[in-house]
């Protein structure tokens, strides 16, 4: 009787370990599940990155322009840096939201509830090109003080939106010329293809 209250005894404690064990190997295949999971998710940010960094030369286009301008009003002792500065923070700015009716307009055609919280803001680490059409490009801090007579051209990138089914978004380009005599906002529109953002329209906000 004592040996089979013992032999029941440890076929239960086996059956219990058996039980458990299969449990802890859920629980830790979960939180593996749960591990990778995060670690493969992109953040607006890592997408943010990824837009401008397969996106560079585009929306660095037609800077000859901005040189030309730059040329025409510098003094004639003055002599320009061939140097694009690109601020390194993608930021927003209320102007866009608050102000501008036809990027109001373009919210309201994409049915988009748009709030600043929606925008994407980050800093930019690097840059994937250091030159365009032989002129340097840099990335220095967002300046937003008097800059007297400028001798580069200067980008700033903000109001980056990107649509909740991550296909779609949008971002605002602001190119200076020198001594803010010149030079143009725009809004470029990419859409994901597979793996990569692609460029598919720019339109102009001001002159």
């Amino acid at each position: 009787m004592m040996k089979q209250l013992i032999y029941h005894t440890n076929m239960a404690g086996n059956f219990n370990l058996l039980k458990m064990d299969k449990n802890l190997k859920y629980i830790v295949f979960f939180i593996l599940l749960v591990l990778l999971t995060s670690c493969n998710k992109e953040t607006s940010e890592d997408i943010g990155r990824d837009i401008i960094n397969q996106n560079l030369p585009i929306i660095l286009d037609s800077i000859d322009k901005y040189y030309t301008l730059t040329d025409e009003i510098l003094l004639n002792k003055e002599k320009r840096q061939n140097t694009i500065k690109i601020e390194n923070y993608v930021s927003y700015d209320s102007f866009f939201f608050e102000e501008c009716e036809f990027c109001q307009g373009i919210m309201r055609n994409d049915r988009l509830n748009v709030d600043s919280m929606y925008f994407t803001k980050f800093k930019i680490n690097n840059i994937p090109i250091k030159k365009i059409d032989g002129y340097n490009i840099v990335l220095v801090k967002p300046n937003k003080g008097f800059y007297g007579i400028r001798k580069t051209i200067e980008i700033s990138l903000n109001n980056l939106y990107i649509y909740k089914n991550q296909k779609k978004a949008f971002l605002v380009v602001d190119k200076i010329a020198a001594n803010s005599k010149g030079g143009k906002t725009e809004i470029y529109f990419f859409l994901k293809k597979g793996n990569k953002w692609k460029f598919y329209e720019k339109k102009l906000l001001f002159l």
